[in-house]
């Protein structure tokens, strides 16, 4: 196994990592509206809050000042905000966009050569994502409806789904609605040969040919599965 932080792997000297909670689910908080007339309420969404990790180690040196320099350089490390927490997993990679809230390093008399270190990650996403993106392509599209379905890995329903059309032919399309799940967008404009229109779920925007533009509606959501 390997976790790196901003690119610095924390597994290989002069660092080594005892334990780390990376498996630990974090709270998700319910949200429900109460029923008139009935017991109970119902729940309408539910969504993870930040994510928090502990990692406990050792900082190694081949002398006491050694020892000191790879301490104020895990430091220095450790400092960074919003960086990528790349944990090895199931053959593949998850990255946690994070920053450290707290970092001791608990040095005794002794610790001459080396010094336990006990550190906090905070996700504020509350989840971690694969570092590349599953895609599916469809060409020579000619039917004014096209069905697909796509399946979803992971234990989290996603949120940076894009979808991507290329107009390769001219046409008379004014409209065009993306349709997922039971919730729809719908963007208007006059479409020309060579237009680009990508959906974009993550930032919650659609652009033409790179240009950010108007649309009705509501962004489709994902599930697992």
């Amino acid at each position: 196994m390997n976790i790196t932080f901003n690119t610095v792997s924390l597994m290989t000297p002069p660092y080594s990592v005892r334990s780390f909670t990376s498996e630990e689910t974090n709270n998700k908080e319910i949200f429900s509206y109460e029923l008139a007339r009935q017991r109970g309420a119902h729940i309408i969404n539910s969504q993870y809050r930040q994510k928090r990790f502990m990692m406990t180690g050792t900082i190694k040196g081949d002398d006491k000042d050694d020892l000191e320099a790879n301490i104020d350089a895990f430091k220095a490390l450790m400092d960074l905000s919003g960086r990528n927490l790349d944990i090895e997993y199931a053959g593949g990679t998850r990255r946690f966009i994070a920053s450290v809230s707290r970092c001791d390093v608990k040095r005794d008399y002794f610790n001459l050569t080396f010094a336990p270190f006990e550190i906090e990650f905070v996700v504020p996403a509350g989840v971690g994502y694969g570092t590349s993106r599953t895609e599916d392509t469809l060409a020579g599209i000619t039917d004014l409806t096209q069905n697909e379905t796509i399946v979803i890995d992971g234990s989290v329903p996603p949120d940076d789904f894009q979808l991507t059309v290329t107009f390769t032919a001219e046409n008379a399309i004014t409209q065009m609605d993306f349709q997922a799940n039971g919730n729809k967008i719908t963007l208007t404009n006059a479409f020309n040969n060579g237009d680009v229109v990508v959906f974009d779920q993550d930032n919650m925007k659609v652009t033409l040919n790179g240009t950010e533009v108007a649309y009705t509606g509501i962004f489709p959501q994902f599930y697992v599965g």
